[in-house]
């Protein structure tokens, strides 16, 4: 096998740059150039890289659905309406549901949450739940968050049931949208300055936009966690979440995280505890049962109801290790037993 190397880019730091950024930041010279070679070519740039400040936070509104969704969701604040928020049965979806359900219960909202059964439900809005959620909870408005883009019969159902539905998502736009509001940065005709958010980065936002920068501070270590385990780019904006976030899970005010943060023991907590040690548990939980153990592990102010969630999702942790082993020594035997060369 031949491998050759190939350069990302022919970007060649002038030498002359580099000694004036280096001195006045104190950096190392390689550094500089490095930085230089990614696109952070002068010092304001390179000083936003490498320290988070909450005041670098994009101003949410530019966001296209934002100013629509602000408006109808103070409406519901001032009468009381109760609102279901559906979310996904992933970290991510976990945490954008998570944030938005304790932001909007902060402020006085009778909020249901649903994350749906990874194998009776499938991804997002189904006609199944819609029908279920509206007979037995009989919501005003229906906030989905980390998926819905594409859930153009289920927003017409609920519609047609006297629901309102806001679509608040991160993937890809297809050609139809649902016929409601819709807050997700892909949009064409969508303004706002970084497209890859992840679910729970679009929900911050929204509590960014409702409350400010204040309210959603609070939310930054659920913020960050979503966007290492959903594996979005770690630039720009989602680049500053994790910084904040991480900062911010060193002494969580978030009974769930405080607690998963001394069963792993970790201190100094990086990126890669959240990639290695943290998202695959949260996962774990909808991958070998209830999504809704996790949810409730970041929502719960029950000290008890805390750690009997996180325990069951420890041990729904290990029994994934177990199975993804066993799979993977029966492909393996099934391998041994093929003419692969033939």
């Amino acid at each position: 096998m031949n491998l050759t190397t190939q350069k990302i880019n022919d970007i060649i730091p002038d030498e002359r740059t580099v000694e004036e950024i280096s001195g006045k930041l104190g950096l190392n010279r390689k550094l500089v150039e490095l930085l230089i070679m990614r696109g952070y070519d002068n010092v304001d740039a390179i000083n936003v890289f490498l320290h988070p400040s909450i005041d670098n936070l994009y101003p949410p509104e530019t966001m296209l659905g934002m100013d629509e969704t602000v408006a109808r969701l103070n409406k519901a604040i001032e009468n009381g309406d109760k609102i279901v928020v559906y979310g996904d049965y992933d970290a991510d979806g976990i945490c954008a549901s998570a944030i938005l359900a304790l932001y909007l219960s902060s402020r006085g909202l009778d909020v249901y949450t649903h994350i749906p059964d990874r194998i009776g439900e499938g991804y997002g809005l189904n006609v199944d739940s819609v029908e279920r959620i509206i007979e037995t909870v009989m919501p005003d408005l229906i906030l989905t968050c980390d998926c819905g883009i594409s859930a153009v019969e289920e927003v017409e159902l609920a519609k047609d049931l006297g629901v309102e539905v806001i679509v608040t998502d991160h993937h890809e736009v297809g050609e139809t949208l649902p016929d409601c509001v819709v807050v997700n940065p892909h949009q064409s005709d969508c303004k706002y300055p970084f497209k890859e958010l992840c679910g729970a980065g679009v929900a911050l936002k929204i509590v960014q936009a409702l409350g400010g920068v204040d309210a959603a501070s609070e939310y930054f270590d659920l913020a960050a966690i979503a966007t290492v385990a959903d594996l979005v780019k770690l630039t720009d904006e989602n680049r500053l979440i994790v910084q904040l976030g991480l900062l911010k899970m060193q002494n969580s005010r978030n009974f769930g995280i405080s607690a998963l943060v001394r069963e792993l023991k970790l201190k100094n907590i990086t990126s890669s505890d959240i990639a290695f040690k943290i998202a695959p548990r949260i996962n774990a939980a909808g991958r070998m049962g209830s999504a809704y153990r996790a949810f409730e592990l970041f929502t719960s102010d029950d000290v008890a109801v805390v750690a009997d969630r996180l325990k069951q999702i420890v041990d729904a942790n290990s029994d994934r290790k177990t199975l993804c082993d066993e799979i993977y020594e029966e492909a393996i035997t099934i391998l041994k037993s093929e003419n692969l060369i033939d």
